[in-house]
Parts: C-alpha cells; structure tokens; sequence
C-alpha cells in the first residue's frame, strides 16, 4: 500500500508548487504532505467565491491553522469570469476549473515555481467529471493520480496526518445544487449555502444537499432523514431566503443526482 513516505517523496521531486486547496480531504491531504516535501517551495490556494460552501472555507481556515500552511485566498466570481459557466451546460465544472487553473498559473509564474498541484485520485475517475480536462494546458501533476491512491487509502492517509477532515464526506461545490441549464447566479448560490448551513446546524447533519429550482427547494440528506421536519419554522427560514415551495426527499442523498439529467 501507498505510505505517506511515497506521497511526500513524490511532491518533492517537483521541486516547488502550487497546491489547489478545497477544503476536501483530498486536497486537504496533499496540502500537508506538500508543506513537508517542500517547506520554503509552494503555495496553497483556495478560490474564495460563491460557489464555496461557507463550511468548506472553515475547514480550509482550520487545517492553514492547525499544520501552519503557507495559503493565500484567490478572490474571483466564476459568475463574472464566464459566460459558459453561467448557463451552466453538462460540462460546467470544465469551465470553473479552467478559471482555477489559469488563475493559480499566474501565481505560479509570479512566484518562479514549476507545478500546479490538486488532489485529484483514483475513484474520480470512475465519476463524470468533466472538470478533470481543464488540466490540458497547464503544468498540473496530480500526485494521488500518480501513485494510484483512492479515497479509501487517502482517508486512512489523512487519518494518520491527523487531518481534521479525514472523514468529511464529499462536498461538491455549490453551482452543483442547480440544475444543468439553469443560469448559476451569485444570489442562487447564496441562497443554497444559507439553506444548507441552516438544515446542517439545526439538524446536526453530514451531509445534505438544497436542490434549487427557482423558487422551490428540494432538501436532500444523507443522515438523520427522520429527524429532518419541514416545520414552520423551516419554512419561515427557506421564505426569507426566496424559496416559496420546500419538499423533502424520501429517497435521501444520491451522489450525482442531477448528472441523472444528462
């Protein structure tokens, strides 16, 4: 199996980077391990834009505490840097990962460093993620790729690092809430993080997922589903945020649910 020795090995050997950092445990893992290949040679970055979930930024905030990372947050709006990514088409993540990669090589070139890094692994591969393709052009290395790690390897990885995220599930970014033909606007992705910050805190949930569908609302959860109650004063709360009609699915949390629409 893969060691945390293979991992931290193969970043050193590029030399000096910059690390695309989400806030996932992926990336959050190749983070840290960087920050020990390369001490004085990389950079973290984190697109600080609507499309972040508040708790993602959080985390990022924590582990840049916790392990000391040298980090810079990269303030841009997706909503105003691409038309495409707006009308939101089938293969909308390709379009915000171009803007991340090309955003993050000009600090790469500012800084004379040689890499881009992200913490794409194994199982991405076997999901639809047209976001993977935004990497041609660019100097990216996807260390996790390289040595063939999943997620189950990372989290045991991370778990060892002491990561704090070691065990968050998966968080898309929120643009993935609307469905695919819809515009994506700044106030949609707002109203979404709101939402889901309000049901996971109230509710003490993992994972859940606000579908936004204009002015009605889909709520999603992947744990705790009985002890979610659309109540008054939910209701009250999705109101305020432009949601007039809210549904709770009896089916719970589908990994790529709106991808069914393709």
């Amino acid at each position: 199996m893969t060691t945390i020795d293979d991992l931290v090995n193969s970043i050193r050997n590029l030399q000096s980077v910059v690390v695309a950092l989400s806030g996932g445990v992926d990336s959050a893992l190749v983070a840290v391990a960087t920050s020990l290949a390369l001490p004085e040679r990389y950079l973290c970055v984190t697109t600080a834009s609507y499309s972040l979930p508040a708790q993602d930024r959080d985390m990022v905030e924590q582990l840049v505490k916790k392990f000391s990372l040298k980090h810079r947050f990269l303030y841009i709006q997706e909503t105003e840097l691409s038309e495409e990514y707006v009308k939101n088409p089938t293969n909308r993540c390709y379009y915000c990962k171009s803007i991340l990669y090309s955003q993050m090589d000009l600090i790469r070139s500012e800084l004379g460093f040689k890499w881009l890094v992200n913490g794409t692994q194994l199982d991405d591969l076997g999901d639809y993620r047209p976001g993977l393709q935004a990497v041609n052009g660019f100097p990216v290395f996807s260390p996790l790729l390289e040595l063939k790690v999943n997620k189950s390897i990372v989290r045991t990885m991370a778990k060892e690092f002491n990561v704090p995220t070691w065990d968050k599930p998966s968080s898309p970014c929120l643009a993935s809430r609307i469905p695919y033909g819809t515009h994506v606007t700044a106030e949609k992705l707002e109203q979404v993080d709101a939402c889901e910050s309000y049901l996971r805190n109230r509710f003490d949930l993992k994972i859940v997922r606000v579908r936004h569908y204009g002015t009605k609302a889909l709520i999603q959860v992947g744990d705790n589903l009985s002890k979610v109650i659309v109540d008054q004063g939910l209701l009250h709360f999705f109101k305020q945020k432009g949601f007039v009609e809210v549904k709770l699915d009896p089916a719970g949390y589908r990994q790529g649910y709106l991808n069914g629409e393709i």
